[in-house]
């Protein structure tokens, strides 16, 4: 279940949605960091969902550098400088 809390900065007019899970923010990931230690071949677990690491090398060879899960839909939002996607688990695995 997620919820979306708005929070006022009592410093600033700005307000923020966080996006909350199980009490939790859901943070960016860094795929530099989640690759570190990997081999190219075979699946890395990221908040329960299963990545092909050779899918990830690729997507940062095309710029992307962070990620985040959304295990309640199995997608996964990835971002860079210049480039911004989404994708389902099915769609990584195709992308090997």
């Amino acid at each position: 279940m997620v919820f979306l809390f708005q929070l006022k900065n009592s410093f600033s007019i700005n307000t923020r949605l966080i996006q909350v899970r199980r009490g939790l923010q859901m943070e960016a990931m860094k795929i530099e960091d989640i690759l570190l230690g990997e081999k190219d071949q075979g699946d890395v677990n990221v908040d329960g969902m299963s990545i092909p690491v050779s899918t990830l090398k690729k997507l940062m060879e095309d710029g992307y550098s962070h990620l985040r899960v959304y295990g309640e839909n199995r997608t996964v939002s990835l971002w860079g400088k210049s480039c911004s996607a989404c994708f389902t688990e099915e769609q990584l695995h195709e992308r090997k």
